[in-house]
């Protein structure tokens, strides 16, 4: 008896809990439900990067939006569960630091700044 006890114990498949929390977290809002919302805040904008992700334990789309005739890119967040603006930022615009298509200005405005001469 003792043996198919412990036999029914470890066949039950066992998630580690990072497992377990990513397979709860998935998006309600499709993308481009979200890319709706937040091409509203940037009238005329152009998508240049989008991406998913956890911040504050929250999930959110992240879209970093051109604006014609601007510089730098409007970063916008938008909650993958509920379809809301979280939050809308300008990210870059200072000389010598142009946007690339494709790279989330975020990541070179928080690198060190280029020495001075």
């Amino acid at each position: 008896m003792r043996l198919l006890l412990v036999l029914a114990v470890c066949s039950i498949p066992v998630l580690a809990p990072a497992q377990a929390a990513a397979q709860q977290l998935r998006p309600k809002v499709s993308p481009e439900s979200a890319q709706s919302a937040a091409l509203a805040r940037v009238p005329n904008g152009s998508v240049q990067a989008m991406q998913l992700k956890v911040e504050r334990g929250t999930m959110v789309y992240i879209y970093d939006i051109s604006a014609p005739g601007g510089s730098g890119l409007e970063e916008v967040q938008v909650s993958a569960v509920d379809g809301r603006v979280v939050s809308v930022q300008h990210l870059g615009g200072a000389p010598g630091r142009a946007a690339t298509p494709g790279q989330r200005v975020a990541d070179r405005v928080n690198s060190p700044a280029p020495p001075r001469r």
